[in-house]
């Protein structure tokens, strides 16, 4: 059972990671002559999964995993379309948020948020501070060091 699963996971990541890149591409053109300075992503705070088998015997684990295979597939995608792509996690866009370095971050969040109308949850603000610290030029200034710590 665990071959067989591990078979279709495989197939699955190869589809998500074709459509992911479609999708991807469609944007970029969408964007036209803008470019994309990169894909921002929500990461859940799991560093590590067990084997499949273990995953297979837990609901949680099962939904864990999930989170870690679409991102990991997005990574890849937007990667292997020449774009760079930033997870970070709830904790850390938390333990950011709440420090000094924030300041004036949070209120952006807040007019960003505004502007994307709902939902405008962690995921979404943890997606958008991912993808403020990949922005060029004078943006870098968002480059938001203290957000990196591990996700895989």
């Amino acid at each position: 059972m665990v071959r067989e699963a591990e078979e279709f996971i495989a197939r699955c990541r190869a589809a998500t990671i074709t459509l992911a890149i479609q999708a991807l591409e469609r944007l970029r053109e969408e964007a036209g002559t803008r470019k994309l300075a990169g894909a921002g992503l929500a990461a859940s705070a799991i560093s590590r999964l067990p084997d499949l088998r273990d995953i297979l015997n837990s609901h949680a684990l099962i939904h864990a995993a999930e989170g870690v295979f679409y991102r990991e597939a997005l990574i890849e995608a937007a990667e292997s379309s020449g774009i760079k792509a930033h997870a970070i996690t709830h904790r850390a866009a938390s333990n950011f948020l709440d420090g000094p370095a924030a300041r004036g971050v949070s209120e952006l969040l807040g007019r960003i948020g505004k502007a994307a109308g709902p939902p405008w949850t962690v995921d979404e603000k943890c997606a958008c501070l991912a993808a403020l610290s990949l922005l060029p030029g004078p943006a870098r200034k968002f480059r938001l060091a203290e957000l990196d710590e591990p996700v895989n």
